[in-house]
């Protein structure tokens, strides 16, 4: 069995880079924010709704003024972390796995392998493309 795999290298400048790392930054402090608010209604003893912490968080950022930045980048670099959380809670709630990554405040992946990658706002970004065949 051949199976083709694709290897795509981004070569962004350097104010696409900066871009870049800003989106990741956004989506931390999504993920830390979410994760805290989430944690604090389970101290409470409610579980909590993720599409109401998404509201929340939409309603802070805009009425409060907290955070401008996060209107800096696409919207997508702070929506994926609400989607995580909410996959991450039904994956399976009762786990000691799953209690242990809600405590960890530094469990991030700024992009889901899900998704394309997809820099709007970024410009055109450079990239080269690579095929390997696999043999398994």
């Amino acid at each position: 069995m051949i199976t083709i795999a694709h290897k795509i290298r981004l070569n962004p400048t350097a104010d696409q880079e900066q871009y870049f790392y800003r989106c990741a930054g956004v989506a931390r402090f999504t993920w830390n924010w979410a994760l805290g608010a989430y944690n604090e209604g389970l101290k409470r003893g409610e579980r909590p709704n993720v599409l109401a912490l998404k509201r929340e968080f939409v309603r802070v950022r805009r009425e409060e003024g907290r955070a401008p930045w996060v209107a800096e980048v696409q919207s997508y670099a702070y929506q994926y972390a609400f989607t995580d959380l909410s996959a991450a809670a039904t994956r399976n709630p009762s786990s000691r796995r799953f209690e242990a990554a809600l405590r960890s405040r530094s469990a991030i992946r700024p992009h889901p392998p899900h998704t394309q990658v997809s820099p709007t706002g970024a410009g055109d970004v450079g990239r080269r493309l690579k095929r390997h065949a696999i043999f398994a």
